[in-house]
C-alpha cells in the first residue's frame, strides 16, 4: 500500500520483478548486447544494475538492421493487411470447396487465385516482422519474433503455401 506521497512501501507483484540472473535481466540474450527499450506508456529505465519495466513497454534491438521493418501488431498498415487477409480467407473458404465441381475457370477467378497465392506467400514472410505481446510486454526484436514464429505457426503456413504453389505449377 502507498501512504501519502511515499512509494517506499510499494511492492511489485512477483511476475513484474525479474529474478537475478534471469533472461529478463539481459533481454538481449547476449552478453554485452545493446538493448534499447522504447517507452510506449510511461517511463522505462534500463541499466546493467537494475531494470524497471512497465507493462505495455516494447523491447527494440537498436543494433538489428531489420528493426525498421518490424511493425507494431496494432498499426494501421497491419490492420489493413489483416482485413485484406480476411477477404482472401473468405474467398478461399468459398472457392476451394467449389473445386470439387466442374466450375469454368474464368480470367477473373484465375487472377483472384494468383492474388490469393501472392498474399499468402507475402504473409508468410511478413509474419517474421510483426511484433507480439509476451507477458504484457511488446516484443519488437526481429530475432525473437522470428524464433516465436518458427516455433508456432511457420510449419503450418509454409505447408499451405507450398501446397498452393504446387497446385499452381501442376495446372
Amino acid at each position: 500500500s502507498i501512504t501519502g506521497s511515499s512509494t517506499s512501501s510499494l511492492k511489485l507483484w512477483p511476475e513484474w520483478v525479474a529474478e537475478e540472473g534471469s533472461e529478463e535481466d539481459n533481454p538481449g540474450g547476449r552478453r554485452g548486447s545493446v538493448l534499447m527499450v522504447k517507452a510506449v506508456s510511461g517511463v522505462l529505465f534500463h541499466s546493467e544494475m537494475s531494470t524497471s519495466i512497465k507493462a505495455g513497454e516494447s523491447f527494440v534491438d537498436s543494433r538489428s538492421l531489420l528493426q525498421y521493418l518490424v511493425l507494431h501488431p496494432g498499426c494501421k498498415k497491419r490492420l489493413l493487411w489483416e482485413l485484406l487477409s480476411c477477404c482472401m480467407l473468405f474467398y478461399d473458404i468459398i472457392v476451394i470447396p467449389l473445386q470439387a465441381f466442374p466450375v469454368p475457370k474464368t480470367h477473373f477467378l484465375s487472377a483472384l487465385d494468383w492474388i490469393a497465392l501472392m498474399l499468402w506467400s507475402l504473409d508468410l514472410i511478413g509474419s517474421f516482422f510483426v511484433g507480439h505481446y509476451v507477458g504484457g510486454f511488446l516484443e519488437m526484436r526481429p530475432l525473437r519474433i522470428a524464433i516465436k514464429y518458427l516455433k508456432s505457426n511457420f510449419i503450418l503456413d509454409l505447408s499451405l503455401v507450398l501446397i498452393d504453389w504446387t497446385l499452381v505449377s501442376v495446372q
